[in-house]
């Protein structure tokens, strides 16, 4: 499961690094320039097709790592709660137990890349310029290693209930 989790992060980032430019631009676009148009329209004029691609690599080092912990913390939970509850087969396991395991991978994917996302965001907002590990590097000199964690409370109280009923979705 990690190494397939891992290969999807790969295809989830070109797929969606076009939306996130927009959309981390869109967020900090100054007021009455935000509109989705404008800030395409800007995007475009200022870095041409390639500006829609904008942090992809930021997007791959976050999504491939957040992919294999995610798809493989989920299938340890399953693992763990089979045991525990000792039954054979997943589709023995009750709806809480598949809300639980979801959301639990949920919560460690986004525990352990979220200073990935801290840099991807910051590099694609045009808030920082180089490497991934400049990026992380710089934000850790000027502001200390807690920035990288910046956003970990809303992340989380969002990836349980999201990836528990992601994960509910698909056992049933």
């Amino acid at each position: 499961e990690l190494s397939l989790g891992a290969a999807t992060g790969v295809f989830t980032s070109v797929a969606i690094c076009p939306a996130e430019v927009l959309k981390v631009q869109q967020q900090t676009a100054p007021a009455g320039a935000s509109s989705l148009s404008a800030v395409a329209a800007s995007l475009y004029a200022r870095h041409g097709a390639f500006g829609f691609l904008r942090g992809l690599w930021p997007l791959v080092c976050r999504d491939v790592p957040f992919n294999a912990l995610f798809y493989g913390s989920y299938e340890s939970c399953i693992t763990l709660l089979l045991r525990a509850q000792e039954l054979r087969s997943r589709s023995e396991l009750g709806t809480l137990s598949i809300l639980t395991a979801g959301g639990l991978a949920g919560t460690c994917g986004w525990s352990c890349i979220l200073p990935m996302d801290v840099a991807k965001t910051r590099l694609q907002a045009g808030a920082a310029e180089g490497s991934m590990a400049r990026v992380l590097s710089e934000i850790v000199a000027r502001e200390g290693v807690r920035a990288l964690f910046s956003g970990w409370t809303a992340a989380v109280a969002r990836a349980f209930p999201a990836n528990a009923g992601l994960f509910l979705g698909v056992e049933y």
